[in-house]
C-alpha cells in the first residue's frame, strides 16, 4: 500500500468514526432529554412508551369517549394503575421531577378516601415520597413532598375541578428551585398555581410504587395522559409539550 492509498484509507476510517459518533449522539439525545416515563392509553392496552418500557399493573381498562373521541382510563379505585418499584430505575430516584397529568373529574361524592390522585405515597408504611391530592369540598389541589417519609412539604392550590371539564395539571420539584403545582390550558397558559419558592431538602428514598388512584364510592378521574421527567422543566418546554398533545 503506497502512502497516497494509506492516507485515503485512514481518512475514510476517520470519517466513518466521526459519522458513527454523531449518529450515536443523535440516538442518545431523546433518552437523556425526553420523558423518563410516559403512560400511553390506547383502545386495547395501557403501556409505558418511554425507552424503559416498564411493567404496568392495571385494574382498569381503556374506553373511548363518544363526544371527544379521546381514549381514557377511569381511575375509580385505589391502585387503579401501578408501576412497581425498582431500586435501579431512575424513575424512582429521589431527585427533581416534572409530572404532566391530563384528564377530567368524572364523579364526586362525599365519601371515603384515599384522594391521592397520582404519586408514591404509602402512609401506612411511611413510604411517603411525592403525590398529587385533591380535596373537592375545599376546592384544593395539593402537591405533597416528604424528605424523610414523615415530614410533609405541601403546596396548596385553591381551584375548583368541574365535572367532565378537561384538567391539565403540571407538578414539579427541584431541591434548588422549590416546587409548584399548576393548572394550565391547552396552550400552556397558567390558569392558577401554588409554589414553594425556596430550596428544599432531597426527598426520601421510598420503596413505594407509583400509583394512580380513585374510589368508586366517592370519586373517579378519567386519565388520558401522564408524562414524567427526572428534571424540572422550564416554562418554554412545558408549553411546547402541551401544545403538541392531541
Amino acid at each position: 500500500m503506497n502512502s497516497s492509498t494509506a492516507h485515503r484509507f485512514l481518512l475514510h476510517k476517520w470519517f466513518s468514526l466521526v459519522c458513527l459518533i454523531a449518529l450515536f449522539s443523535l440516538i442518545r439525545l431523546p433518552a437523556e432529554d425526553g420523558p423518563i416515563f410516559e403512560l400511553k392509553i390506547e383502545k386495547e392496552k395501557i403501556s409505558d412508551i418511554s425507552a424503559a418500557a416498564r411493567e404496568i399493573n392495571s385494574k382498569v381498562f381503556p374506553f373511548q369517549d363518544e363526544k371527544t373521541g379521546k381514549t381514557f382510563v377511569r381511575l375509580d379505585r385505589p391502585d387503579s394503575i401501578t408501576i412497581p418499584y425498582l431500586k435501579e430505575d431512575p424513575f424512582f430516584k429521589s431527585g427533581p421531577f416534572t409530572w404532566i397529568l391530563v384528564g377530567n373529574l368524572e364523579t364526586y361524592n362525599k365519601g371515603p378516601s384515599p384522594r391521592q390522585l397520582a404519586g408514591r405515597w404509602d402512609a401506612t408504611t411511611d413510604g411517603r415520597y411525592a403525590s398529587i391530592t385533591f380535596v373537592k369540598e375545599a376546592n384544593q389541589l395539593n402537591l405533597n413532598l416528604s424528605p424523610d417519609g414523615k415530614q410533609i412539604y405541601q403546596t396548596r392550590m385553591v381551584q375548583n375541578l368541574e365535572i367532565h371539564e378537561e384538567t391539565i395539571l403540571v407538578a414539579y420539584y427541584s431541591p434548588e428551585v422549590g416546587a409548584s403545582i399548576q393548572m394550565r390550558d391547552k396552550k400552556g397558559t397558567i390558569l392558577c398555581e401554588a409554589n414553594i419558592k425556596k430550596s428544599l431538602p432531597c426527598l426520601s428514598e421510598s420503596s413505594a410504587p407509583f400509583s394512580f388512584n380513585g374510589n368508586k364510592d366517592s370519586w373517579s378521574f378519567n386519565l388520558s395522559h401522564f408524562i414524567a421527567w427526572n428534571r424540572a422543566l422550564n416554562d418554554t418546554e412545558i408549553i411546547s409539550i402541551l401544545t403538541a398533545l392531541k
